[in-house]
């Protein structure tokens, strides 16, 4: 899994939204790590990717917005990746060639038999390994899934600068995915034999920075504040790039313990501590970005 991994995040290695800010990234996350990362500290980092996407100044022409929302999804994902590292699990940008074609049937909606376009921005899923994986190009990656797909976990994770432009889409997307018998006439969920309930668990999050709702140094969310009622009970959980919040929102490391607990043994923590921390190339070269 983990080459295929590397091939997931060599894919987007030459976008502009990943070279153009990762020294500002590299430098903002090596100082929040420090020269002895930590499992915990390692962990402690998705409390702080605000402050990493923040370490690239942009402007506010629609190329750089553009290029903002993408970055934040790479960061994200290679955030998330890192977690996953020695897992059955991985992040995907859902691009051709990189998801496998039975999650995107299981993702496909339809209106009238004519597929709509979704918000699905990445794509987490599981492939346990075994007899049924017998290599690490994405078609290998979907018919070990299609041989037993009870025995994986998908996940759809929106991720958006802005949250309150953007609540109300995660929430929407998250009713249609989620409901087991779905009546809504000409509405479908999955083609050709496949759908979200084809697989062990499937979950639907939201991960935001957020940009553009600070008030003197601080984000002015409350319990109550219609983005964040939108989002409360998305499947997969509500996050962000700050420390978690009590009814607002998680961390972004949350999402590996809440939706994908089984690939880890002892906890994420330990985990890192024995997959990650253990070998100092595999961080060198997340920190590097050179997969």
């Amino acid at each position: 899994m983990d080459d295929f991994r590397r091939g997931v995040l060599r894919a987007v290695a030459d976008l502009d939204a990943r070279s153009i800010p990762w020294p500002a990234y590299r430098k903002t996350i090596d100082q929040i790590l420090g020269s002895s990362p930590t499992p915990n500290g390692l962990y402690a980092l998705g409390a702080s990717l605000k402050k990493v996407f923040k370490s690239d100044p942009r402007g506010r022409g629609p190329g750089e917005l553009s290029r903002g929302g993408a970055s934040w999804e790479i960061l994200v994902s290679w955030y998330l990746n890192l977690l996953f590292w020695g897992t059955d699990a991985v992040v995907v940008r859902p691009r051709a060639g990189l998801v496998p074609k039975v999650i995107s049937d299981a993702l496909s909606v339809r209106v009238k038999g004519v597929p709509t376009t979704k918000e699905t921005d990445l794509v987490a899923f599981s492939v346990p390994s075994g007899p049924n994986l017998t290599g690490s190009a994405v078609s290998d990656m979907d018919d070990a899934i299609r041989a037993n797909p009870q025995d994986c976990r998908l996940g759809v994770i929106q991720c958006k600068t802005n949250w309150n432009d953007n609540a109300q889409i995660p929430m929407l997307w998250n009713v249609i995915y989620s409901a087991k018998n779905l009546q809504v006439p000409n509405v479908t969920v999955g083609v050709n034999g496949f759908s979200p309930a084809s697989f062990c668990a499937f979950s639907y999050a939201f991960v935001t920075v957020p940009t553009n709702t600070e008030k003197n140094g601080k984000d002015q969310f409350k319990a109550t504040t219609t983005a964040v009622v939108r989002v409360s009970g998305l499947s997969g959980g509500n996050y962000w790039g700050n420390p978690s919040t009590v009814n607002i929102a998680d961390q972004i490391s949350e999402y590996c313990g809440r939706n994908f607990s089984p690939v880890f043994v002892g906890g994420v923590q330990h985990h890192l501590a024995k997959n990650v921390l253990a070998d100092p190339a595999v961080l060198k070269m997340f920190l590097d970005f050179n997969f």
